[in-house]
């Protein structure tokens, strides 16, 4: 919660510290909601670091501690009411730094039944 509260406070740094140090134990607290929070706030604070990112940190291959966690892929499929809209936020993010507008908005939109 600490790393969320980082997040939401434009503290990206320190939030990125926290959640690279949570990330060791995650493995303990499987299956609780922290854990799919934990990954969403994580992706939403890489894509805050993106532009002082080294490049070959921008890159980074899906499945790996990237905006592009495998998790959300997993519960969107298992559990979309709950899930599917953190993972179509992460995707939007991703497009909208990697400069795919247009791709963005889809998701953005596809992520709230309401915008559509």
């Amino acid at each position: 919660m600490q790393g969320q509260t980082f997040y939401m406070f434009n503290r990206l740094d320190e939030a990125r510290k926290l959640l690279e140090e949570a990330e060791t134990v995650l493995s303990t607290v499987f299956g609780m909601m922290h854990v799919h929070l934990h990954h969403f706030h994580y992706g939403m604070v890489l894509a805050g670091l993106y532009d002082q990112a080294a490049p070959a940190e921008r890159k980074a291959p899906p499945g790996s501690n990237s905006i592009q966690h495998p998790v959300y892929g997993q519960m969107g499929r298992h559990s979309p009411d709950n899930f599917l809209h953190l993972k179509l936020l992460l995707e939007a993010e991703w497009y909208r730094i990697t400069d795919k507008r247009a791709l963005a908005e889809e998701k953005i939109r596809s992520s709230d039944p309401l915008c559509g």
